[in-house]
């Protein structure tokens, strides 16, 4: 049953990429809402490989709508990423789906193919850089600071001492390591 979750994932993605004209921006972003919602609620139900495969898609949905998308609507879902990761649910979506959506966004070889200009990719870049990155990057800091001070405050650790790293901070500094690798 996992498998056949991440196949069909896999579809809906390939067929939103190819069938966007059809549906339009606000049947996509409805969509995505709906499933990024679905990854919210069932996160401990899902198989890693699935939640993964659906935090994805959400996070290629959110790219081939951005340009369409108003700026409202945009800074809407950002918010509701960095709300999430602030949040810091195990597993946090919002931390998954912005590694993904930053990875989408940037370019390069992990990204998914859209078959559109040159021009789409490099006016999703320049707008999500300059207005919606370090949303992103403050709420994994603050996840990292977060988690940083609780773990001193329980293991009585000095500062200086060593810590093991949750999956919470691992995921956040996954974002961090995105926005500061960006190119």
């Amino acid at each position: 049953m996992p498998t056949a979750k991440f196949f069909a994932l896999r579809g809906i993605k390939e067929s939103l990429i190819n069938g966007y004209a059809v549906l339009g921006v606000n049947e996509a972003t409805s969509l995505r809402d709906e499933l990024y919602q679905l990854a919210v609620s069932t996160s401990r139900q899902l198989e890693s490989f699935v939640l993964d495969s659906l935090c994805w898609v959400v996070a290629v949905i959110t790219k081939r709508a951005w340009i369409d998308s108003s700026e409202e609507q945009r800074m809407a879902f950002i918010r509701t990423l960095c709300e999430d990761i602030t949040v810091h649910n195990t597993p946090c979506i919002g931390l998954i789906t912005s590694t993904y959506l930053i990875d989408e966004i940037a370019g390069g070889s992990k990204c998914s193919e859209f078959n559109l200009p040159w021009e789409f990719h490099y006016m999703c870049k320049a707008s999500f850089e300059k207005s919606h990155l370090m949303f992103l990057l403050e709420a994994a800091l603050k996840v990292m600071h977060q988690q940083l001070q609780r773990s001193l405050v329980q293991q009585g650790v000095s500062p200086n001492g060593s810590h093991t790293i949750a999956y919470e901070r691992r995921s956040a500094l996954h974002v961090a390591e995105r926005v500061l690798n960006w190119s």
